[in-house]
């Protein structure tokens, strides 16, 4: 062969190998587009909003970078989760991942959603080390997300130390009260049912004026129906659902002590005592409410953003905490302020929809995420190059914000979530099972943390931060998953009902609700949950060993149900 001819076919094969170089190996690698869907976790423990990320700010477009992703955000406000959960089970339509609490009302309401099987980046410890230790070490936190034999879900926010409180957790669920008002009425703050009913006549019958010069509401309540009825039915007791005496209740109000729960937010309706509009107004009239002083006792797991809020109307009063008043025979309120359970406080849902490249993205995040570095950042919400480790100043020694995000500063800023939402937070927030100072981050009381502080006596009263154990993960089988989405969405609405009812008719609507609960199954329904709940406690050493206290439970199934 001739050396012209050599050069010709080298030639050629050099030009079609550089041909192929921007398909094989100059190209850059497209990022992966992911849409997550975030259910009502509208603030983190510190209320920090974030809501609806702008996609174009800085943390977000951190992760994008570092894992090659393309991220976009919707919203869901957690008063619609069940319809839209719902709505996507109905037409086969739903994202490719939403993040929401773990609970078993994932698999319920949208019982038709396919998860993606995440079971391999649990058994891989090489590229995967924090998902798989979980898997060896905290099983019982994966079992709730197991669904069709596999699981379905990365846990983000994951409680490492079971019952324990984090030493840097605010406490401030309760009942609130305007402290200009408690003042006035001597100061004392009521203890019993009987207390708190009493002080909340004496608030009615004084002279007492909103800001805007109407009369102050005595007891102001979310209008959502399930939303406020638990706020009785907790202070009677009762969780969403639990153990009887001598069985399982899958839902409050068809115990005794719903029942009564329920009678006495009527009785306080008909005297005049909560909101006449209670049911009747919107949330947005119901939020203008409760941050212009118009009520003077409020729900105070709703955030201390409010106080705030009334700190910066330039107000003369705030809120104050209250005990949740101690009923005759419930030796304590089924605790507002629950010390850490197994479950996981934030789930990342991983449906089918999710392409194996999608998949593969969203659990190296959760990897992240769960590492030390990953949480500092979700619980600043900040991207690591957003933050430094401070050698001068107030953050000596820790890392904090750079000059260019000082405004995420909440410290000085207080109510940074326009901030957060500008720079694009990352809708993750930080494992509870490091602390502040593990992840060596500023340790400095917030306002929060200092009216935790200061009301501590009065939310811990009657035993409100508590433990109550361990009862295993809710599962719900095919045969009663109609029975119990029928329950949650109709008993709720007709209680509502009941409760602004007149005396002599709250009877009957009661009624009403209880033959409904008994068409659809409830009765065997609670005897399926209760069979397994059983089983589970005694192949765990039984009640002591599961952490469950000794005087729990106290409810009582109605009668119709025993």
């Amino acid at each position: 062969m001739g050396k012209f001819k050599r050069t010709s076919i080298l030639l050629g094969i050099f030009l079609i190998l550089v041909s192929l170089l921007p398909v094989t190996g100059l190209t850059k690698e497209q990022p992966v587009k992911i849409t997550i869907y975030n259910f009502g976790q509208a603030n983190d423990r510190f209320g920090r909003a974030w809501e609806l990320p702008n996609k174009n700010g800085a943390m977000t477009q951190w992760i994008n970078k570092h894992f090659g992703v393309e991220i976009s955000y919707e919203y869901v406000l957690d008063n619609y989760k069940q319809d839209q959960m719902t709505l996507w089970s109905a037409s086969g339509e739903y994202p490719e991942c939403f993040v929401y609490i773990t609970h078993a009302a994932v698999y319920n309401w949208g019982r038709n959603i396919k998860y993606a099987n995440l079971d391999k980046y649990y058994n891989d410890p090489v590229n995967f080390p924090r998902l798989y230790e979980i898997k060896q070490k905290y099983e019982r936190t994966l079992k709730p997300l197991i669904w069709d034999g596999h699981i379905t879900g990365f846990p983000i926010r994951i409680n490492y130390k079971v019952g324990q409180a984090n030493p840097d957790i605010s406490y401030t669920a309760g009942w609130w009260i305007r402290d200009d008002i408690l003042a006035a009425l001597g100061g004392k703050r009521p203890t019993t049912l009987d207390e708190f009913t009493e002080m909340l006549r004496k608030i009615k019958a004084g002279n007492f004026k909103a800001p805007n010069g109407q009369p102050i509401i005595p007891l102001l309540l979310p209008p959502a129906d399930w939303y406020s009825q638990c706020i009785f039915f907790q202070t009677f007791g009762l969780n969403w659902i639990g153990m009887t005496k001598d069985g399982w209740y899958q839902f409050w109000g068809m115990t005794k002590q719903g029942y009564q729960a329920m009678k006495y937010a009527n009785q306080l309706y008909n005297e005049g005592l909560i909101d006449k509009e209670w049911v009747t107004q919107t949330e947005e009239i119901y939020q203008e409410k409760l941050r212009n002083g118009s009520a003077a006792v409020i729900v105070g797991w709703l955030g201390y953003d409010i106080i705030e809020d009334i700190k910066a109307a330039g107000y003369n009063f705030s809120y104050t905490a209250l005990p949740v008043p101690k009923v005759p025979g419930v030796s304590r309120p089924f605790p507002w302020n629950v010390l850490p359970g197994p479950d996981s406080d934030l789930v990342l849902y991983v449906t089918d929809k999710a392409t194996p490249e999608q998949v593969e993205k969203l659990a190296r995040i959760a990897e992240w995420a769960l590492s030390p570095e990953g949480a500092r950042c979700l619980y600043l919400g900040a991207s690591p190059d957003m933050i430094e480790l401070k050698t001068s100043g107030p953050y000596k020694g820790t890392y904090w914000f750079k000059d260019e995000y000082k405004e995420l500063d909440w410290y000085v800023y207080g109510n940074t979530g326009p901030a957060r939402i500008k720079h694009g937070v990352f809708p993750l927030n930080g494992p509870v099972s490091y602390t502040r100072e593990e992840l060596q981050v500023p340790n400095i009381l917030s306002p929060a943390d200092k009216w935790a502080k200061e009301n501590f006596e009065w939310i811990s009263a009657n035993n409100n931060i508590a433990y109550m154990g361990d009862v295993g993960p809710e599962y719900i089988p095919d045969e009663f998953a109609t029975a119990n989405n029928r329950i949650w969405a109709v008993i709720p609405p007709m209680l509502h009902r009941a409760c602004v009812l007149p005396p002599d008719q709250f009877e009957r609507e009661y009624r009403r609700a209880i033959e409904e609960a008994k068409r659809v199954g409830f009765k065997e329904l609670c005897a399926d949950q209760w069979a397994r709940r059983k089983a589970y406690i005694e192949a765990n050493g039984g009640k002591e060993a599961c952490g469950i206290p000794a005087d729990y439970p106290y409810a009582e199934l109605l009668d119709e149900f025993k």
